[in-house]
């Protein structure tokens, strides 16, 4: 049989006796199919056939970095199995040296610094500290991704996706050629993204009312969010240099802001800054946005669901604002849109974000 690409591979089913099927673009590797249904990844050659693991436990990339290293001992005439002790460091060894290097070279607030570190000894340290860099597969991620999934973490999920991935690109930079794929390259199949919806104007009524009625000092960064659009992740970086008259003012290319200039705050909406907990990590605002869902008896709902619903909103009657308008009162980081920053400013803005911060109070019955 030719040989296959993975995807084809995954598709192909148990036979009364195991067979092989070879992988495309990648001499030397083969999958094995065994009748209950396992499978097994194996290097062959005429020097003979190395067992390499599980399917789940090997990306191509990491397969192709492999077969290219196995025929360098056939080559030279070496065992298969008769490997090297690797030279690479550990992911601890590697982690010393990340967070010495990586963390100077950028400018990176301490906030994120913080919380970049609780991430790794939390959850991504126990599984993978012990394990040589390039033991490391994207299966192990995904392990950890999973569990996550089904404890229903999606903050600390996209949290441990985005570290891995940085602590890759870093890696790799350091040890060309040995690490193949990225570890996180791809989401597992189970990952299901936030509702792409805005509040109904029932919702807006019952989530005003939970905000009312809730004693969490996290509402008001909540509705912080509903009466300004701007994104969870400012919290946990939070500057008080940032804060102007009426608007917040962000430094230009600002990453962790996806480049957002600023925040435009009408109306009584500073007032909130005295109220709210800053800095404040963008799992808690996410478990206060559950909280605060399940207090209004509606689905939970993501910290994202706030900025779609001001958006949404502030296009609807009985505004009919502009879409380009609220995109730039809120930052959309569409390139259209960041073009229009050129033609808007904090000042001409003011008035919109006032209509739609006042729209948005009279939908939730909140009083500020």
């Amino acid at each position: 049989m030719a040989g296959m690409t993975k995807d084809e591979l995954a598709k192909l089913k148990p036979k009364e006796k195991d067979y092989m099927v070879a992988l495309a673009r990648v001499r030397g590797i083969y999958l094995r199919i065994y009748p209950d249904g396992s499978r097994v990844w194996l290097f062959r050659s005429k020097a003979g056939k190395k067992t390499l693991g599980n399917y789940g436990q090997w990306s191509v990339g990491t397969l192709e970095v492999e077969a290219a290293r196995l025929w360098e001992r056939v080559r030279a005439g070496k065992p298969l199995d008769g490997d090297e002790e690797s030279t690479l460091p550990t992911m601890d060894e590697l982690w010393k040296t990340f967070e010495r290097e990586y963390f100077l070279e950028n400018d990176l607030s301490e906030a994120y610094k913080t919380s970049f570190t609780e991430i790794w000894f939390r959850y991504i340290q126990p599984k993978l500290g012990s394990k040589r860099l390039d033991e490391v597969t994207s299966g192990d991620a995904k392990e950890i991704l999973m569990e996550l999934l089904e404890d229903n973490k999606k903050t600390p999920y996209n949290q441990v996706r985005s570290h891995l991935s940085v602590i890759w690109k870093w890696a790799d930079a350091a040890h060309t050629d040995v690490l193949g794929r990225n570890w996180v390259y791809g989401r597992p199949h189970q990952y299901s993204p936030e509702k792409n919806r805005a509040f109904s104007l029932e919702e807006y009524k019952a989530f005003g009312n939970a905000i009312k009625r809730s004693r969490s000092p996290y509402k008001w960064n909540v509705l912080f969010l509903c009466l300004t659009g701007s994104r969870a992740g400012i919290f946990s970086h939070w500057n008080p240099a940032w804060v102007k008259e009426f608007h917040l003012d962000f430094p230009e290319k600002t990453k962790w802001v996806k480049n957002a200039r600023w925040v435009i705050m009408p109306g009584k909406v500073p007032s909130l800054l005295s109220k709210m907990v800053l800095p404040l990590q963008t799992e808690q605002v996410s478990h206060s946005m559950e909280s605060l869902c399940k207090l209004a008896g509606i689905e939970r709902l993501g910290t994202h669901i706030p900025r779609k619903s001001y958006s949404t909103w502030g296009v609807r009657p009985p505004l009919d604002i502009k879409q380009e308008i609220v995109d730039a009162i809120i930052n959309h980081k569409a390139p259209k849109t960041q073009r229009s920053y050129f033609l808007w400013d904090p000042p001409s803005l003011l008035p919109f974000a006032e209509q739609i911060h006042q729209h948005i109070l009279s939908l939730m019955e909140i009083e500020l």
